[in-house]
């Protein structure tokens, strides 16, 4: 039993966390983090500081069938303010795809630099 719940957590601790990826759209350099499904938090090492914030979700659901079947769509957009430890922002507004598997979107620092955003496993 003891191996079952090592197992356990170990299994629902890799799923509750996601890699996060930050690449410049110009010169600059890359950012990595995590992002947090348990605790909806959203954490980047960029340019050597950290940076965390709570993404908001800005869930919306329309039905589209005029000449056909009714088809449901939604879309699952997130926007995070992240506060870093040595002062400065990173705003990221991302959308997810498939059950919250990924997401992709952008984020702009303080020094309106622009990053191209990816959460995946």
């Amino acid at each position: 039993m003891k191996n079952f719940t090592v197992l356990f957590l170990f299994i629902a601790g890799c799923a509750t966390q996601q890699g996060v990826a930050l690449m410049p759209r110009g010169p600059g350099q890359q950012g990595t983090g995590t992002f947090d499904h348990v605790h909806q938090v959203l954490t980047v090492e960029l340019n050597g500081n950290r940076y965390k914030g709570i993404p908001i979700t800005q869930t919306s659901t329309s039905r589209i069938g005029l000449f056909g079947p009714a088809t449901d769509t939604s879309t699952n957009q997130e926007t995070a303010l992240l506060i870093g430890e040595r002062g400065g922002q990173l705003r990221c507004d991302f959308m997810w795809g498939g059950m919250r598997a990924q997401a992709v979107g952008s984020c702009v620092d303080s020094n309106n630099v622009v990053y191209d955003m990816q959460i995946k496993n």
